[in-house]
């Protein structure tokens, strides 16, 4: 997982801000940017996999989810922000 490195979208790639029309670009590209950042595995798990560090597990799930507030419009994020309905990256997607 990217534990140890800084979580971010490629230069030059554009990541729209998901506004509930454009979901098929923006989870094509979203899918994308968590493979090119070693993340790709947030979205198959629910809970933190056997033998990972549950810092380093919660870390990359704040970065994720700050970046998730950022490229999705405020009226929809909150929908998916209740983090005891949608605890982690996988139940928000």
């Amino acid at each position: 997982m990217a534990y140890g490195t800084a979580f971010q979208v490629p230069p030059g790639v554009h990541l729209p801000e998901l506004d509930g029309t454009n979901w098929g670009q923006w989870e094509q590209r979203w899918v994308a940017i968590l493979i090119i950042n070693n993340a790709g595995k947030l979205l198959e798990h629910d809970t933190m996999p056997a033998g990972r560090d549950i810092d380093e597990w919660n870390a990359v799930q704040r970065r994720i989810n700050a970046y998730l507030a950022v490229y999705i419009k405020p009226e929809i994020y909150s929908i998916v922000a209740d983090k005891t309905v949608f605890p982690t990256v996988k139940s928000k997607f």
